[in-house]
């Protein structure tokens, strides 16, 4: 099991226009939780099955240091399969991941100074992947 949380409280001290104001895109809380498990329900000469998921929060943050208009916060939730599969002596592993899993909306960021353009969160993606260490 793996947490994080952050706890950033900012505020712009040195522009009188917008002093006392939070920074843009930086929100006050932040969060994940992941699990990993080991199957045992397959025999270990198949390889080691292991299965995990987990999720990230991040709060409503303000677009611009005026603070006059917020982006929601959002949920997000991945997932993963990985088979460390036995070939001679070399460690070899697939794995599964999909990120976004309930393919969720969210924006998680926004650019640009004179125009502002919200930035749309990656939709459900899988991504399948393999490695050999020799």
């Amino acid at each position: 099991m793996i947490g994080t949380y952050a706890y950033a409280h900012t505020e712009i001290l040195d522009d009188p226009k917008d002093e006392g104001n939070r920074f843009n895109n930086a929100p006050m809380h932040t969060a994940s939780l992941y699990v990993s498990h080991h199957l045992t329900v397959f025999p270990e000469a198949t390889g080691q099955w292991h299965v995990g998921g987990g999720g990230r929060y991040v709060g409503k943050r303000p677009v611009d240091n005026d603070n006059s208009f917020w982006m929601d916060s959002y949920t997000v939730a991945d997932t993963f399969l990985r088979w460390d599969l036995p070939v001679s002596d070399y460690k070899t592993c697939l794995q599964l991941n999909v990120d976004n899993l309930f393919d969720k909306h969210y924006y998680p960021s926004n650019t640009g100074s004179g125009q502002l353009q919200v930035n749309e969160g990656e939709p459900r993606t899988a991504r399948l992947t393999a490695s050999v260490t020799f």
